[in-house]
């Protein structure tokens, strides 16, 4: 009996994305492996995993749990803006605040926090603002003027409380 593959949508846009980025690049998926063991260390245990093999199933969506460690090696392979990282991170289904270490610190859960409450309270106004714009379409200044209007709310919420 065979099982049929269920396809995530978030593992479609990792991929897409991540194909993207390769072709942005012009870089095959052999370049992509040579970019890969550029930036991570021989003595890494991931070194040895990187392959073209790898590449495929990242680009068709069937490596499902993919590494913090392999989505910092590929951010820096793929030359990723800082937005283009988060984007890997989230498609992946990780936050940018761990980093490569897998392990979130004090600040990183505080600021996870912050997000998640800016989430629950601010969204309506955020996409209201946003209109029929996209978030790439944002610059860096313009998502942080949102998000300082975001706060800004987030705080008169707070002072009801």
């Amino acid at each position: 009996m065979t099982t049929k593959r269920i396809w995530e949508p978030r593992n479609l846009e990792l991929a897409d994305f991540i194909g993207k980025l390769r072709y942005r690049e012009g870089l095959s998926r052999n370049d992509l492996v040579a970019e890969l063991h550029k930036v991570i260390p021989p003595e890494r245990s991931l070194y040895n995993q990187v392959s073209d093999q790898l590449i495929k199933n990242l680009e068709t969506g069937k490596r499902v749990n993919v590494s913090c460690e392999l989505l910092e090696a590929l951010s820096k392979a793929l030359r990723c803006t800082r937005q283009e990282r988060a984007n890997l991170y989230l498609y992946a289904g990780h936050t940018v605040l761990v980093g490569d270490s897998n392990a979130p610190d004090d600040v990183a859960k505080v600021l996870h926090n912050i997000v998640g409450l800016l989430n629950d309270e601010a969204r309506e106004l955020l996409v209201i603002r946003f209109g029929n714009r996209h978030a790439d379409e944002l610059d860096e200044k313009e998502q942080c003027k949102l998000v300082i209007e975001a706060l800004r709310l987030l705080e008169r919420h707070l002072e009801r409380i």
